[in-house]
């Protein structure tokens, strides 16, 4: 699986809107399928960028998805260096 820096920004933007009361937050981004943003999602957690409290990821429509309930402050990070390399 191949990281996707602008998918990956963009989930973080989608948790950065949500409201931030520690529930699950379903990914829902426009041109990406979530197949796609399964990918990635994982690959955010295991940089630190966002918290999942359910490993492995449950069933949403017979696809496996992972539910990030917000970012951490890595991932405010990475939304800002994200803004400062123009991605």
């Amino acid at each position: 699986m191949k990281r996707d820096k602008k998918l990956i920004c963009k989930i973080l933007m989608q948790l950065k809107e949500s409201p931030a009361n520690n529930m699950p937050v379903p990914l829902n981004i426009e041109g990406y399928t979530p197949e796609k943003i399964n990918d990635n999602v994982p690959i955010a957690w295991e940089d630190g960028l966002i918290e999942i409290p359910e490993k492995p990821p449950i069933l949403l429509k017979n696809i496996a998805s992972y539910l990030p309930t917000r970012l951490t402050q890595e991932g405010y990070k990475f939304i800002d260096d994200s803004k400062n390399d123009n991605v």
